[in-house]
């Protein structure tokens, strides 16, 4: 089987070298490490979850740390709101 594909041909009378030149002075050439990059950039993607998991158990810790104080220091005024009535024994 043979495919034949038309090309269409274009005749310039003549070359527009400060054009070519334009073109030939903005090329840049490169040639990733493609199979670094991906890496580099799943390493970035997974430094920010352990972050910001830190960030939630953090938070997670000073909001029962908080809660603790509060209910210790409710606890602790009741109980000395008790003791300066005054509990008189039989």
């Amino acid at each position: 089987m043979s495919c034949l594909l038309q090309v269409k041909k274009i005749h310039i009378p003549q070359r527009e070298n400060p054009i070519v030149n334009r073109l030939n002075k903005t090329r840049v050439e490169k040639f990733p490490d493609l199979y670094k990059e991906k890496e580099d950039y799943l390493r970035n993607i997974r430094k920010q979850d352990t972050e910001s998991q830190r960030k939630k158990v953090s938070y997670r810790n000073v909001f029962v740390a908080l809660s603790w104080n509060y209910w210790l220091t409710w606890l602790l005024r009741l109980v000395a709101k008790r003791g300066s009535k005054g509990c008189q024994r039989a």
